[in-house]
């Protein structure tokens, strides 16, 4: 499921342009406040959605988001980011 992972491919020349590319991407968006299907179609590629797991007794799922450009960020990584 995961074809391009951020975190193994972000240090090959031709992954800091798309790096670059994204981020210009995500600077035309940053002063809105709702994610219009517009701005959501421009910088995700695709949305997997796991199959619902109920064994803790309630129900979870995983979510994985392939942004346009970069892939995947594994929501660890932008956590760790976010609390530096």
């Amino acid at each position: 499921m995961y074809r391009k992972n951020y975190t193994s491919s972000h240090s090959c020349p031709s992954h800091v342009l798309y790096l670059e590319l994204f981020v210009q991407k995500v600077r035309k968006y940053a002063d809105v406040a709702e994610l219009t299907p517009y701005a959501a179609h421009e910088l995700i590629k695709a949305i997997y959605i796991g199959a619902p797991d109920k064994s803790s007794g309630k129900r979870c799922q995983s979510i994985h988001i392939c942004y346009d450009l970069i892939g995947f960020i594994p929501l660890n990584e932008l956590m760790e980011q976010k609390m530096a």
